[in-house]
């Protein structure tokens, strides 16, 4: 059965034919039957072994991606003919506005169908815009494999104003989904893949037991990020393509320290599309004056993106980013906090438990006499190795972590 839709593929052979560029002897074995581009593409769409890239013979295969990726490029922006809801829009129009901003194929690489460097850097803008990979841990990267062309398929008939192809059908056992931003640090990039916690919760819940009653989970697990390096998009982009197949199933997003912010995001954004969430968790979030994410400081409150809703909230937290910086001047600011300086409090529209000074004995352990307060790398250092510190980040992870185990039980 057909894979490829678009009459640039199905009628490839007759459009070789047709190409002044392509050489009598190419054409002959096309009209031999000899040679075949649409079943050469057709490969490529089902079999990995038929992957086109850099370092393969040329051939008319590439002018018909040359043809594909010059068609992308010159496209208009997304028609209301296809009904394609907002964000969808967005993503078709910024890929070809990527594909726009790299230089086109090089007449050389067109004349002679080769995969050359300026193909190559065309493919690249495709893929990244796209967010085609091998797997969700890999890079993008520069071959035209099944997903490519496939992705290139559908969005050649986008183009011609054409309605997508009808969804896959649903599921039949429910499908979970799993988000986790973890804190980054020194030697980790933040928004790249938490491996560590994706292995951890496959070993601990996706077992024989779990699997006989549910599809295999959708799991995304990243260290926070902000800006270019907030993965929120990219994992609001699988949830939408999950619940589009799999409409049952759970949903959770659970964050730690300056993960929080692309929870909240992420939370904010499926809300907004309408996605149930099941649980919203967030242990010791980290958020900073500096990026505008925290609002009232007396005592502080995080402002939330958006509105979150969810089955159930909680926010775990202590008053310590807060409470700490209160020393004298000129190490503080006017509102008594150093700029720049985490801050770690209630969030708007999530439930708190409230690890602070006031209920809870470990945190009351830590002394906060203001002359310990020197400049802000000892602060930091002081705040996040205190014992009643690590307790209480502890007590909040359990509290999240038995959540999590029971809405991923068998």
């Amino acid at each position: 059965m057909a894979r490829l839709t678009h009459e640039l593929f199905v009628r490839a052979n007759e459009i070789t034919l047709g190409d002044a560029a392509v050489d009598n002897e190419t054409k002959q074995q096309i009209r031999a039957k000899k040679l075949n581009v649409t079943d050469r593409l057709e490969q490529c769409a089902v079999n990995d072994g038929a992957n086109i890239h850099q370092g393969k013979p040329p051939g008319p295969h590439v002018r018909i991606i040359h043809r594909a990726l010059m068609k992308l490029r010159e496209a208009s922006a997304a028609s209301p003919d296809l009904n394609l809801d907002e964000i969808e829009g967005e993503s078709f129009n910024a890929m070809i506005k990527a594909l726009k901003a790299t230089p086109p194929i090089s007449p050389d690489e067109l004349k002679r169908g080769s995969y050359g460097p300026s193909t190559v850097a065309l493919v690249y803008a495709y893929k990244k815009a796209r967010d085609i990979r091998r797997s969700a841990q890999a890079a993008v990267d520069k071959v035209v494999g099944i997903q490519t062309i496939q992705s290139l398929d559908a969005d050649l008939n986008l183009a011609d104003a054409k309605p997508a192809p009808a969804p896959e059908p649903q599921a039949a056992k429910p499908m979970d989904i799993f988000i986790k931003y973890s804190g980054f640090g020194k030697g980790i990039a933040p928004g790249s893949w938490d491996h560590v916690t994706d292995n951890l919760f496959q070993r601990t819940f996706v077992t024989p037991a779990y699997l006989n009653t549910h599809e295999k989970p959708m799991i995304a697990t990243f260290f926070g990020g902000r800006g270019g390096q907030d993965p929120t998009a990219e994992v609001v982009k699988r949830v939408r393509a999950v619940r589009r197949r799999a409409p049952k199933g759970v949903t959770v997003v659970v964050a730690f320290s300056a993960g929080g912010f692309s929870a909240l995001h992420t939370a904010a954004k499926l809300t907004g599309l309408g996605i149930r969430i099941d649980f919203v968790g967030i242990a010791d979030g980290a958020f900073f004056v500096e990026d505008g994410d925290v609002i009232g400081l007396a005592p502080a409150r995080i402002k939330a993106p958006g509105r979150i809703n969810a089955v159930k909230t909680l926010n775990t937290f202590q008053q310590l980013g807060h409470e700490v910086l209160r020393g004298k001047p000129p190490n503080v600011n006017t509102m008594g906090l150093l700029p720049g300086t985490e801050v770690h409090g209630s969030i708007a529209g999530l439930t708190d438990d409230e690890l602070t000074e006031a209920n809870d004995k470990t945190i009351r352990e830590l002394s906060l006499s203001s002359d310990r307060i020197i400049e802000i790398p000892m602060i930091r250092k002081h705040r996040v190795s205190d014992p009643a510190h690590i307790r209480a980040v502890a007590a909040g992870q359990d509290k999240i972590s038995a959540e999590v185990s029971r809405l991923f039980a068998p």
